[in-house]
């Protein structure tokens, strides 16, 4: 819908669309499979995470802004962080991916942009563990060449903006 009409994005932004974006990434990450449904709320996680990626990721490049990037980053951190770990025992990326889903293009696309436009938020990324989630993708044995190229991309803007970036390297 607003993939490269800034008009549209910046309507999208002044009527606070990411933020409650957002608000319902943080309340869906919360709640159990169950409870989704018991709350009417039956749509699977990973095509509710997928969509709202995709979203932040068009809107950004769409019409770039800083206002509300920490929430956007946070938000992004949380489809991460519940999409590798929905199966914690068995498998860190979802149904055992052998390769990489439109989820984690659109977040790590989102989360470079970010990362850009705000380095300092480098730090708090990293303490998220957001290396951590880009060497899993990377583990992926079918993963495309953009792909690849995107997570190394933000390896390369995650380290070279954080202060500790000797540590975090050692780390991941």
């Amino acid at each position: 819908l607003a993939e490269g009409d800034a008009e549209l994005a910046l309507v999208l932004q002044r009527s606070q669309v990411p933020e409650i974006v957002c608000r319902r990434i943080f309340q869906k990450a919360s709640m159990s499979p169950a409870e989704l449904y018991r709350r009417k709320l039956p749509l699977r996680w990973e095509a509710f995470a997928t969509a709202s990626s995709h979203f932040l990721e068009v809107l950004l490049s769409a019409r770039p802004t800083i206002h509300g990037l920490e929430l956007q980053a946070n938000a992004l951190l949380t489809v991460l962080d519940k999409s590798c770990f929905s199966k914690a025992e068995t498998s860190v990326l979802p149904f055992a991916s052998t390769v990489v889903h439109m989820v984690h293009l659109s977040t790590f696309k989102a989360l470079l942009f970010i990362v850009l436009a705000l380095p300092h938020e480098a730090d708090g990324m990293c303490r998220k563990r957001a290396l951590f989630f880009a060497a899993e993708v990377l583990k992926i044995a079918g993963a495309h060449e953009e792909a690849i190229f995107l997570v190394f991309d933000y390896i390369a803007a995650l380290l070279s903006s954080a202060r500790n970036s000797v540590e975090l390297a050692e780390k991941a």
